[in-house]
């Protein structure tokens, strides 16, 4: 939060959450006298919500948020101090404090943690790691080139709130990296014996993460086709949404009255004589030309299932997967679930042509919308069986080095095998 006068419209957010996601209504709300609650009253008495503040000079009164305010600080700062991290990485700290906190015991809850008195659930402890270790993610996906390494000593800076991966932290780039794949030595501190270059010298210098990503704690809500964050008391126990990503196109020409600045450019001196249309201001719109030796067709994937139920090419396609659905046992019906995260279904519909360009067949996939599911409740990790290049051509290698015959073969609905062990409810 950079402004208390946010606070208004993070609570009717947060507000809102809560309502959806754990069917709860908000009574009572008790707070200090600040000027950023009292203006909080109209929307309280809107929504039929009780208001009480402590007496005026008497934060006493309200000693169960300033015990917990207090063990967060002090907990972060224990973190900070173990691993001897600079005081400007605290947000890290305080992140990881709260994720810890929500997952740890407590006495008040019958020694049960907050995350499994909310979500139901034991917590995944396998996932929790020293703060401020040696760690060493998979930096395949980071590199520029394949001649880069596939992993670098980082530092653990915690865990992100939006997605089932941790945060890296690399002291020679000062870059943070978020991987799910990370091997972790906790004997090792790397701000012990190589702080980061925040003074002047020869190294590069990390800038001072007063607003790292994601700013603990984090609650992010889609309003209007945008998505705004917010912050909220304790995002971790409360709700980790997951959200899916809208493409948006934006205009060629730009009505806006800003004007842009006057630039000048320090051009090299030209030494030949050769002028170019560019220089008399004479451009020429770049056409996009495609060739391939098959003329492609046009689209006729449809987009809605509406679409695809006009034509029997595609309901034949779309019968042999809910016949494939069905018999192998994929989901069985249930009751709708009242206090369980309800994800929808989506027909993809995809068109397979052989190599000449012809239409080999029509595939119809209904899938779950899987950007509704949320991480440590509706599950815990993901893997898709998808085949390396490197071992397709270790493969033809060997095959033709022995003279042996290669055969493709494509198997429907093989994703269909795979057991599951969590519930996922799924309309």
């Amino acid at each position: 939060m950079h402004n208390k006068s946010n606070v208004s419209f993070i609570f009717v957010q947060f507000t809102t959450m809560v309502e959806n996601q754990f069917s709860q209504k908000i009574k009572i709300f008790y707070s200090d006298n600040g000027g950023e609650f009292i203006k909080l009253r109209p929307i309280l008495v809107a929504r039929g919500i009780s208001h009480f503040t402590t007496a005026p000079h008497t934060p006493q009164q309200n000693g169960t948020v300033e015990r917990r305010h207090r063990h967060i600080v002090d907990t972060g700062m224990t973190l900070l101090h173990h691993a001897s991290a600079l005081s400007t990485y605290w947000t890290y700290a305080l992140a990881t404090t709260v994720y810890l906190i929500n997952r740890l015991p407590t006495i008040l809850h019958s020694r049960q943690s907050p995350f499994k008195v909310l979500f139901g659930r034991v917590p995944d402890y396998n996932k929790l790691h020293t703060f401020g270790c040696q760690c060493y993610p998979w930096l395949v996906p980071y590199r520029a080139n394949k001649f880069q390494y596939k992993s670098h000593p980082c530092v653990f800076l915690g865990y992100s709130l939006t997605q089932h991966a941790f945060q890296c932290l690399n002291l020679q780039t000062c870059k943070i990296y978020l991987s799910r794949h990370v091997t972790f030595d906790e004997s090792i501190f790397p701000f012990k014996t190589t702080p980061p270059a925040v003074n002047p010298s020869p190294a590069p210098q990390c800038p001072a993460p007063s607003s790292p990503s994601p700013v603990p704690p984090v609650c992010i809500v889609p309003v209007d086709n945008s998505i705004t964050t917010a912050l909220v008391p304790d995002a971790s126990a409360i709700v980790t949404p997951s959200l899916g990503m809208t493409s948006t196109s934006f205009p060629t020409n730009s009505s806006s009255s800003v004007s842009p600045l006057p630039v000048t450019l320090a051009l090299p001196s030209r030494t030949h004589p050769m002028v170019t249309r560019a220089q008399n201001n004479i451009f020429c719109p770049k056409q996009l030309s495609v060739t391939t030796k098959h003329p492609l067709a046009p689209p006729l994937e449809p987009t809605y299932v509406s679409q695809a139920l006009k034509d029997p090419w595609w309901c034949k396609a779309m019968a042999d997967e809910f016949t494939a659905l069905v018999s192998y046992g994929t989901w069985r019906l249930v009751p709708r679930p009242s206090a369980t995260n309800l994800i929808g279904c989506k027909w993809v519909f995809r068109i397979k042509c052989h190599p000449d360009g012809t239409v080999d067949r029509f595939k119809a996939r209904l899938m779950p919308k899987e950007f509704n599911q949320r991480p440590g409740v509706n599950y815990t990790e993901t893997f898709s069986p998808v085949i390396k290049p490197t071992t397709i051509r270790l493969i033809l290698s060997i095959a033709l080095s022995h003279n042996w015959p290669l055969k493709q073969l494509e198997v429907n609905n093989v994703f269909l095998h795979g057991q599951l062990t969590e519930q996922v409810f799924m309309h």
